[in-house]
């Protein structure tokens, strides 16, 4: 049912383990709540994990020089 706080409670489990370091690696957060299609939460999922891959590969070849 809409109104219950399932996204209110997600995003608070979501930043205490964030705070508290939980995953090394960080906590990735999207907001599906417009995305209607299966195909639309596949593009955005490959939207969000082609800007990890850049931003990674980019502070990667700066902590090498």
């Amino acid at each position: 049912m809409p109104g219950l706080g399932k996204s209110c409670l997600l995003k608070n489990v979501t930043c205490f383990l964030g705070e508290r370091d939980i995953y090394k690696d960080g906590i990735l957060y999207i907001d599906f709540f417009k995305v209607t299609t299966f195909e639309d939460a596949i593009l955005i999922l490959g939207m969000y994990l082609k800007e990890e891959t850049l931003s990674y590969d980019s502070s990667s070849d700066s902590e090498q020089i």
